[in-house]
């Protein structure tokens, strides 16, 4: 492997019920669809599933409980799932995912799964595709660095670059973009075609209502 590469995380994490379960014990099934390893190619090394009863977020991910005996990754867009028992039938419960790949680059914390365990939660099916911002590659950067905007559907979209004191720097792609995802590479420079200095920046994806930001560091 010769480029640094980034594990994506533009999947879903569905939660339904499975069964046996009582009142005291019960169990859920998480599915979603494997990741690659760069996006959509390669293969993902391993998986981290957290649950917990409160939100689970970047900060407090390490502290939600693991769940045991994962499977290796599948190929990018394979059907997965995993029972969780043990739970308990009377509450309800966060669900969250991270992969890794053999460089040892995390990705971001997926969405959440929520609902009882036993039960039927209100998130899209696991096929479902997401609005999302990769993790930028390679980061640091010295020459250039990509990202991957994923869309659900075709929409409105820009993609800017800022500088530490939230400045424009250079505007990256705008216009209305069809479903899939689109590869946007920023070479380092200002719209004048100017080097950036060293020093970490910001990148800013807007798709319809929501916005998606990543921070690059630059070196020289």
């Amino acid at each position: 492997m010769v480029f640094h590469r980034e594990v994506a995380v533009l999947f879903m994490i569905a939660c339904g019920a499975a069964a046996p379960s009582t009142a005291d014990a019960a169990s859920a099934i998480l599915r979603w669809t494997a990741p690659g390893d760069d996006s959509l190619s390669g293969r993902a090394t391993s998986y981290d599933i957290r649950y917990s009863t409160s939100p689970i977020s970047v900060a407090n991910f390490g502290a939600a409980t693991a769940v045991k005996g994962l499977p290796a990754p599948g190929l990018p867009g394979a059907r997965e799932s995993w029972i969780v028992s043990g739970l308990d039938a009377t509450r309800n419960y966060f669900f969250a995912m991270r992969t890794v790949d053999d460089r040892g680059n995390w990705s971001s914390t997926s969405n959440l799964a929520f609902g009882p365990p036993s039960g039927t939660v209100a998130v899209a099916d696991a096929a479902a595709p997401l609005n999302g911002l990769s993790t930028p590659w390679p980061n640091p950067a010295r020459t250039r660095s990509r990202l991957v905007l994923s869309l659900a559907t075709a929409a409105d979209v820009e993609v800017s670059v800022f500088d530490s004191q939230g400045r424009r720097l250079h505007t990256l792609l705008r216009g209305h973009w069809p479903a899939g995802e689109t590869t946007v590479i920023w070479d380092l420079s200002d719209a004048r075609g100017g080097p950036a200095s060293a020093g970490l920046y910001h990148v800013r994806a807007r798709v319809g209502d929501e916005v998606f930001r990543r921070t690059i560091s630059v070196v020289r």
